[in-house]
């Protein structure tokens, strides 16, 4: 199932259902780790991203690697 398709199933539950739902998904905390990373991706989309070389290389000069 897509998450497309799940979303649909979800908005048609009762809001009783859909809090259930979602306390579930709040036992597993690998999902709950996924959502989180989800959500700081769509935050920070508009930041500009960095070349992997300069990633090194600030690394390097912090003595981080």
């Amino acid at each position: 199932m897509s998450g497309k398709e799940l979303a649909k199933q979800v908005a048609t539950l009762s809001d009783k259902e859909r809090e259930a739902f979602i306390a579930e998904l709040f036992t597993h905390e690998d999902i709950v780790e996924d959502l989180g990373d989800i959500l700081l991706v769509r935050e920070r989309r508009s930041e500009p991203s960095i070349p992997f070389s300069e990633v090194v290389d600030r690394l390097k000069r912090d003595k981080l690697v």
